[in-house]
């Protein structure tokens, strides 16, 4: 589909210049190429709705990614801090990951580790960030067990083999999760220089392949 390569080119690209100007601290820049880059990401499944009709799977991450995109927003403006307010759009995000990875999903032993290494890494994270959180703390506590849940849900896909499908959606929440993890480590445990750079360095590309998991959901590939 010369359309899906046409938008990754641009993707590649637009990211590319965002990451740039973020590290030189070009606000301006920054504020005007962020959302472009999940604009971008909303056209991949556009793509998808436009080949293989809305459907419950197309129109549950479009969703998922329009919520996004406003917390997106909201956490890139620097001036204050608005996770409190763009915590419950990402969270709902999630949870809209969650009901369309357990679809079909199924149990191997493995997933066990999986689980446990979550619940350990959430649980270690919880406790590390919890008295800087205030008032915090349950919405946080209770994010981590959302974006956990979406990761397991998104992990345990695996189980029906590792088609392009599979391994989008898989390596695409784990991104996700490591992108979340930065961004907690530099709020609450010690600051990183260029932050935003590391964080999206995982970010933009996690919501890039859930979204192309939309295609290969149905079969298609590029």
């Amino acid at each position: 589909m010369n359309i899906l390569k046409l938008l990754l080119v641009l993707f590649v690209v637009i990211f590319f210049f965002r990451e740039y100007f973020s590290f030189k601290r070009k606000v301006f820049m920054k504020y005007l190429l962020t959302p472009l880059v999940m604009v971008l990401v909303l056209f991949v499944v556009m793509v998808s709705v436009a080949v293989n009709g809305p459907g419950v799977m197309n129109l549950s991450v479009l969703t998922a990614l329009v919520l996004a995109l406003i917390a997106d927003v909201m956490l890139m403006v620097e001036e204050v801090d608005l996770l409190k307010n763009a915590l419950p759009f990402i969270s709902l995000s999630h949870v809209i990951y969650v009901s369309v990875f357990l679809r079909g999903m199924s149990f191997e032993i493995w997933n066990i580790g999986v689980f446990a290494l979550l619940v350990c890494s959430g649980g270690y994270i919880y406790i590390k960030i919890r008295k800087r959180l205030l008032s915090l703390r349950l919405p946080v506590l209770a994010y981590i067990f959302i974006i956990s849940a979406m990761v397991y849900s998104a992990v345990a896909k695996l189980n029906s083999g590792a088609g392009y499908y599979e391994v989008s959606v898989a390596s695409g929440a784990v991104l996700l999760y490591v992108s979340d993890l930065i961004l907690a480590y530099n709020k609450y445990v010690k600051p990183i220089e260029n932050s935003t750079v590391f964080t999206w360095l995982f970010y933009g590309p996690g919501q890039l392949l859930i979204a192309f998991s939309t295609i290969t959901y149905f079969g298609n590939s590029m």
